[in-house]
């Protein structure tokens, strides 16, 4: 009985593992932080394979207080939707942007004076919804 119990674990933890490694590999997630000024501001690159239909980001805020609060802003075809965390440790996400594949740029701002913390998770997508890896990946700009 007891080696039973040991291989449903075992493949239980395999099948988790598996999970974390792919999603892990298809998706850019980065951490960072603003300074002071109310003007700071961090610019990540990431590349998109031949397929990319489309980019979703999410970010979420993770210093301690309420302000300021952070903003994301992905590259797409001549737009720049902007999303807020709306609180302190909450992930938000912005929707889907159409756009192809190539050089992308990932801005993280902020509302106010005062230092923050911040998550990005950035992935690539195909017509189908399908996750693309993301590569290139760089920060480009660190305030």
């Amino acid at each position: 009985m007891k080696t039973k119990n040991f291989k449903a674990m075992g493949a239980a933890v395999a099948l988790l593992l598996g999970m974390g490694i792919s999603s892990s590999a298809q998706a850019f997630v980065a951490s960072g932080s603003l300074g002071v000024s109310p003007v700071a501001t961090d610019v990540m690159t990431f590349n998109c394979p031949a397929g990319t239909a489309s980019v979703r980001g999410q970010i979420g805020d993770v210093a301690p207080g309420a302000v300021p609060l952070v903003r994301l802003g992905l590259s797409g075809p001549g737009i720049m939707p902007t999303v807020q965390a709306p609180q302190e440790g909450v992930s938000i996400v912005v929707g889907l942007v159409p756009t192809g594949p190539g050089t992308h740029w990932a801005v993280v701002t902020k509302d106010s004076i005062g230092g923050d913390n911040y998550t990005v998770n950035i992935n690539c997508y195909n017509a189908a919804g399908v996750i693309l890896p993301a590569s290139g990946i760089a920060l480009t700009q660190n305030q």
